[in-house]
């Protein structure tokens, strides 16, 4: 794990009945994490997924790593300043990502988690201008500074570059993974994860391109793919199905198909040997509707075939 060193930045902006107020209000959505006598700071937080809402569990990379979650059966996350303890069944499936560039870790929380409080997304953070509208405003990061009591820290936001955020927050040993929060309405921005000590700055990732990239993947391994030929198609919807199989349509290059998926039985596996003899044999089949044969592919239970079909008794 990397070791922090002290940066000291901007002076507190609100008085300390505000930031009382702030602090009891968020604490219960960050974490201390230690590890094998290290430790660093996660959060909890709401992100966008698909039309629905993922709740997650977010560090760095350098704090919590793959490797972690595989070697352990569970994670105990320390919250209220050391006083409760939530264990995490990593026995349960849940999505997850590691990026060691971004340095973020992410990992799906469950309604058995029993987590009630979390952050939320700043609404302009998937903006084209994300990049830009931040800098030079006022931030904060909530954390566990050296392992001790949970803490706010102020700051400004100096830069951003690609994705990394320059910063002016105090930090310490146990800051690394916390979250970089808007002043103006305490929604999340980005995570700290490290000191610039020859800059005197400290530097974070903006969540804008990780988040992006941990969506898109699981997105895309959700998908219903059927493979043809090598070539990968994406289930629309399914237009028919019965004892002869089913009709999906399916989307290629913006263009819309059908595949014609029939299940192999036994009295005709030997007699399929070749694409030729395609038309003749899923004649028998309930195919009589296809207009025009694209491509043909079977495996040890399905013929699959890439066609025109006209609507109908398919």
């Amino acid at each position: 794990m990397k070791k922090e060193k002290k940066i000291i930045g901007t002076l507190e902006p609100l008085n300390i009945d505000s930031t009382s107020k702030i602090l009891e209000q968020l604490r219960k959505c960050i974490c201390k994490i230690k590890l094998k006598g290290e430790y660093g700071t996660g959060f909890f937080c709401k992100i966008p997924f698909g039309k629905e809402t993922m709740k997650v569990l977010m560090t760095n990379e350098h704090v919590l790593k793959e490797k972690n979650l595989k070697e352990n059966k569970k994670l105990n996350l320390l919250l209220n300043d050391e006083k409760e303890v939530l264990i995490i069944n990593l026995e349960i499936e849940r999505k997850s990502y590691f990026n060691k560039d971004y340095d973020v870790t992410l990992i799906e929380l469950k309604e058995e988690d029993k987590i009630k409080d979390y952050l939320e997304l700043d609404d302009n953070l998937f903006q084209d201008n994300a990049e830009i509208i931040y800098v030079d405003k006022s931030i904060y990061i909530l954390h566990y500074p050296n392992g001790n009591k949970a803490k706010i820290s102020y700051g400004i936001l100096h830069n951003i570059e690609k994705y990394n955020i320059l910063h002016k927050c105090t930090t310490y040993e146990g800051s690394s993974g916390s979250p970089i929060l808007n002043l103006q309405n305490n929604k999340v921005i980005g995570i700290h994860k490290e000191c610039l000590i020859p800059f005197n700055y400290n530097m974070g990732t903006l969540l804008k391109l990780p988040l992006k990239d941990f969506i898109d993947k699981q997105l895309m391994k959700e998908r219903e793919i059927i493979t043809i030929k090598n070539k990968e198609y994406e289930i629309v919807k399914e237009l028919v199905k019965n004892e002869y199989g089913k009709i999906y349509q399916v989307l290629k290059d913006n263009k819309y198909y059908a595949i014609k998926v029939i299940p192999i039985r036994d009295e005709i596996k030997n007699k399929i040997k070749s694409i030729e003899k395609k038309a003749e044999i899923l004649s028998k089949f309930n195919c009589n509707n296809i207009v025009k044969y694209y491509d043909y592919s079977k495996d040890n239970n399905n013929i699959y075939i890439l066609m025109e079909y006209c609507d109908g008794d398919n």
